[in-house]
């Protein structure tokens, strides 16, 4: 079996499956994976947004700065190049990503580490005033 390898600053939210078979699943760095979403046997690169329920399928590589749509199905062996949207099922390239949205993308991880950090320093807070 191969590995699961999981990069710096993802957000990978609620009720996600990552799975792998021979080759493994890889995750760059500062994508955001949203709820339910399945990742099996694939690669995905650094900041995409891979939206809440969708599916991405064996040999499959998602390369940088794109955004599966929510419920969509990426069938295997696929390669989806770099500032892409793709929607549907099957998933089919729907345009190419440039001025606000790709700005979005790039900027999505970093919203939710923000909250994270938000997150933790009002439970510091909290703790403190506790003790």
């Amino acid at each position: 079996m191969g590995p699961i390898r999981i990069g710096k600053n993802n957000s990978i939210q609620d009720n996600c499956v990552i799975h792998m078979s021979e080759s493994g699943t890889f995750i760059g760095n500062n994508n955001t994976i949203g709820h339910g979403a399945i990742l099996h046997n694939c690669t995905i690169g650094n900041d995409n947004v891979i939206g809440m329920n969708a599916v991405v399928l064996d040999g499959t590589t998602i390369e940088n700065e794109n955004v599966i749509a929510a419920g969509s199905v990426i069938t295997g062996n696929n390669k989806i190049t770099n500032r892409q949207l793709v929607a549907g099922s099957p998933g089919q390239v729907k345009k190419e990503l440039s001025g606000d949205s790709l700005w979005w993308v790039q900027e999505s991880s970093k919203q939710y580490l923000k909250l994270v950090e938000r997150y933790e320093n009002q439970y510091r807070y909290t703790s403190a005033q506790k003790s």
